[in-house]
């Protein structure tokens, strides 16, 4: 096909392979020995951490691998029945390369292949997909679109399944590029992934009429080869391989697309894809599922979808039939099972931070390129997005341009988003202290009690005066104090227990729409700016480290009321809100603050509330009751009036992008006080102490 090969380096005699006499089974493999071989290149080119699992029994692959993302944790499972037919061609090769056991130099590079989804080699900081938001965005989405195009009548099942293994297609080609180049530079072979590739084709044998791989399969390999094979690997896989122009001419294509610099640039990933998909996608007919495994791993990562082997004890390591064998080849090291990145600049921390310890989800593995030969009735679609944290969402969201992915609740991807820009926010307090209280302690001039005036709660306990009318001593009480900042003990009791924001979802609230591509009410209304206030004070609380001793409750009104309490809930209901007129429903404000003293309290509208004359008097009963500040956005409303005139916190702005800081100010304002109401007893206690 006119293709030339990069120079291989020399054949491989390490010492690794010294011990294993000449074996083409895994009937007689030598796990106890290798056990060690293996933990030894996970420690010099993986995570420091790594577990890694073997494990033999009977299955449909020759070799099923995986890691995860959350721990970095490799698991390889191979046939127990896995044996190389020897012939003069794989003979020739073995010599030539001077492997003394296939088996073992294949499942080397298959650990090789799986690390460097992660990181090839460690302190690199090159892998590829490296982490799950760059293997949606810049790989599933594109593909995606590129399947939907071509298939547009095809069912979402179909659709997912292609995109999940073009999409590993892809990420294996520039991972696999990597792995070889970065041996290469070693003096180290990767011909353990095309001994894979053979086996491969020998299985391929068995259950295909035609003995060869499908077109789509062999553009695959043809390409990798074309990066960095020879023509020694070349011969060696001919046979399995189709040889036609139609292929032949899209691998000339995509090796100049494909470039050294396009592979090392993440901002051509996506361009790679899309060329990629482009051109093997003319080989997948609609309705038929591909038939070949691709690369020597089962998962690009675990991302993207349920695993073929879900429920597959080979996956786990487990012993789980008799004559399996199985090992966990790092159950006699020590140490935590955190990943780190020792060398790499980006995560100076020592801790990978694409590894999640929480486990937000359950752990749904996707099948890679290569390990994708199902039959119709035993493949499973993949799950997009089910392996996405919290954190990942984050990522994807943040500086989006694009509609919301279609992998992505819509829910979550706007409490991403949201989240996203709310950090953005400059919130000004220290994030190391808790808030504290401005209270009253030292008294700077004092006055006689007068009970026509004083409370005696304000009497100065050991303190007298003189009372030069009636010549006796007098209780005093301080005409002026010095303000004392308390920090507030971390103690619940201590809290303002509630935070209640009231937000206007009426029409009027959605005008000055702006950008709908991800925001549907736009993000330039003043709804978008009351939700982004709601989830800048959650920031805020966060930062002040109080957001776990408080509740969080919210409500929306339009033509309805709706209230939710709780975080979760209450992101729920101002992420899907009901618009309408402006109709204030106060039941349900009173069931959320019925009895409660000292919550902070708020309101957001633009306009008059219509039925304000009616709930005014119980309004401004609960208002009173706890800490309230309104805004009013744009003119004045008779709710505004009324409130300011009775003495509450009114603040009116005429831009929506005011809102957002004027909240955070009134909220931190507010909580001050309400601490200074509710903790008179932490007066008393200090006044005591400074007697």
């Amino acid at each position: 096909m006119g293709l030339k090969f990069k120079s291989k380096p020399k054949p491989d005699s390490s010492s690794a392979f010294s011990f294993i006499s000449p074996n083409l089974s895994s009937e007689s493999f030598d796990y106890s020995r290798f056990r060690l071989a293996l933990r030894s290149r996970v420690k010099k080119y993986g995570p420091t951490s790594s577990k890694v699992s073997l494990s033999s029994k009977r299955q449909k692959y020759p070799v099923i691998a995986s890691i995860d993302p959350r721990t970095f944790d490799i698991n390889i499972a191979i046939d127990s029945g896995l044996a190389f037919n020897i012939n003069f061609v794989l003979s020739s090769y073995l010599d030539k390369m001077s492997i003394t056991n296939p088996i073992q130099r294949m499942l080397f590079n298959v650990l090789d292949h799986e690390i460097g989804h992660w990181e090839f080699p460690r302190g690199s900081g090159f892998g590829c997909p490296y982490d799950r938001p760059t293997y949606y965005t810049e790989f599933i989405e594109p593909i995606h679109d590129i399947v939907s195009g071509k298939f547009p009548n095809a069912d979402r099942l179909y659709i997912d399944l292609i995109t999940g293994r073009i999409t590993n297609a892809v990420v294996d080609i520039i991972n696999n590029y990597n792995i070889s180049a970065s041996l290469l530079k070693r003096k180290e072979s990767f011909s353990g992934q095309v001994l894979f590739w053979r086996i491969n084709g020998q299985y391929t044998a068995n259950i295909s009429p035609s003995s060869q791989f499908s077109s789509e399969y062999s553009l695959f390999v043809k390409l990798n080869l074309a990066l960095f094979g020879s023509k020694h690997d070349y011969k060696l896989l001919s046979e399995y391989m189709i040889e036609n122009e139609e292929v032949g001419n899209a691998v000339s294509r995509l090796k100049l697309i494909f470039s050294d610099e396009n592979i090392y640039s993440r901002d051509k990933w996506k361009y790679l894809a899309e060329e990629y998909a482009k051109e093997v996608i003319e080989f997948i007919k609609e309705g038929e599922l591909p038939q070949n495994q691709l690369s020597a791993s089962d998962t690009s990562c675990k991302m993207g979808g349920s695993s073929e082997q879900e429920g597959d004890d080979s996956q786990q390591g487990s012993d789980s039939s008799e004559g399996n064998k199985s090992e966990d080849i790092n159950s006699e090291d020590e140490g935590s099972s955190e990943q780190s990145h020792e060398g790499d600049s980006s995560n100076n921390s020592g801790k990978d931070e694409r590894a999640d310890s929480g486990h937000e989800h359950e752990d749904n593995s996707s099948s890679s390129y290569d390990n994708k030969e199902k039959d119709s009735d035993d493949i499973e679609p993949p799950s997009f997005g089910s392996d996405l944290t919290k954190k990942d969402i984050e990522k994807i969201m943040c500086g989006r341009g694009k509609p919301i992915p279609f992998y992505l609740d819509r829910t979550d991807a706007l409490d991403a988003y949201y989240s996203s820009l709310a950090k953005q926010i400059n919130i000004k307090t220290k994030s190391d202290e808790l808030p504290s209280s401005a209270m009253p302690l030292i008294p700077l001039s004092v006055e006689n009690y007068d009970k026509e005036v004083h409370d005696d709660s304000e009497i100065l306990e050991g303190m007298v005066g003189i009372n030069f009318r009636s010549r006796k001593f007098s209780p005093v009480v301080a005409k002026a104090m010095h303000n004392i900042d308390i920090p507030i003990r971390k103690d619940k009791r201590n809290l303002p227990d509630m935070v209640f924001s009231l937000i206007d979802s009426s029409g009027s609230m959605m005008q000055g729409i702006g950008d709908t591509t991800i925001v549907p009410w736009g993000d330039k209304s003043y709804y978008h700016y009351g939700v982004l206030t709601f989830y800048s004070l959650l920031r805020f609380a966060e930062r002040m480290r109080i957001l776990s001793r408080i509740k969080i409750s919210a409500g929306i009104f339009s033509d309805r009321t709706l209230t939710a309490k709780g975080i979760a809930d209450v992101k729920k209901l101002i992420l899907n809100p009901e618009t309408g007129g402006t109709t204030l429903d106060l039941d349900k404000v009173l069931d959320v603050l019925q009895h409660r003293r000292g919550a902070l309290f708020s309101l957001i509208s633009d306009g008059e509330i219509s039925n304000w004359s009616l709930i005014k008097d119980r309004f401004i009963e609960i208002a009173r009751r706890n800490e309230f500040f309104m805004i009013q956005i744009g003119g004045e409303s008779s709710t505004s009036t009324d409130l300011r005139n009775l003495g509450f916190v009114v603040k009116r702005v005429n831009s929506a992008e005011d809102i957002v800081n004027m909240s955070i100010d009134l909220t931190r304002d507010a909580y001050i006080r309400a601490i200074s109401k509710i903790h008179s007893d932490e007066v008393r206690k200090y006044r005591s102490l400074i007697k």
